[in-house]
This record gives structure tokens, sequence and C-alpha cells, in this order.
């Protein structure tokens, strides 16, 4: 959804995308966010509204502004599947979503898995040959 927020470097008013939240205040996107939901939810269209009722996981961690590390919020698809191996809820992993970890997997593994557990067979496998 765009939503209208005031820009303090520009002081002026803009529009931008926005992510609203059951019990809370929306939650401005700033452009890497803008691009994981795009990437997540529309990824051959620029229509942020197609994430509408999907949820997603906010996650604190850092990055460079001005030289400085600041921490930032950022946005990762969210799953409930569990990994078979190790039992933990599967995530995003180095760059690629819930899908693309469980078709890897399936694919070059022969079972559904976490990243850290493909990783894992993958040395064992490669080791084993």
């Amino acid at each position: 959804e765009q939503m209208e927020y005031y820009d303090q470097k520009t002081r002026s008013k803009k529009l931008g995308s926005a992510v609203k939240f059951e019990e809370c205040l929306p939650l401005i996107l700033n452009a890497t966010n803008t691009k994981t939901i795009k990437k997540l939810f529309s990824p051959n269209d620029d229509d942020t509204s197609l994430a509408i009722g999907h949820r997603i996981v906010l996650y604190v961690t850092t990055t460079k502004v001005a030289g400085e590390v600041k921490n930032c919020l950022r946005i990762k698809e969210f799953s409930e599947e569990k990994c078979p191996v190790c039992g933990k809820v599967i995530l995003p992993y180095a760059g690629k979503s819930v899908a693309q970890i469980k078709e890897i997997s399936q694919r070059n593994l022969g079972e559904i898995m976490c990243g850290e557990c493909m990783k894992q067979k993958a040395k064992e496998k490669n080791k084993d040959e």
C-alpha cells in the first residue's frame, strides 16, 4: 500500500510503500525492503499490493550509513515448515527464498531441508565421492 511520510533528509512529504500490521502502526518500507517484498510476492511485477495477506518476518540487522554501522529492520519470508533433518523452521538462506531452498534441496539431495542442513549434507556427499 502507498502511504505518505515525511522525509527528514529532504524535509518534504513523499509517497512510499508501507506494510500494515494487525495491531500496530504501519512500517514505511525503504528501497531494500521494498525490493524484498517485490522479490517474494511479485517477482514479475512492481505491484507491492500482491503482498497483502502474506506473512513476513521482521528482523534486526546492521547496515552502513555514511560510514557508520547502524541497526536496521529487514524483511524475510515467513515459513512454518520445519526441516525434517534438524527440526528447525526452514528460513531463507544465502539469498535464496524458502521455496528456492526447498526446490534446490529436493533436486540435489532428494529431500526437503533447511539451508544449514543442505550445506552440511552437500559437504558429506562431496566427501563420499
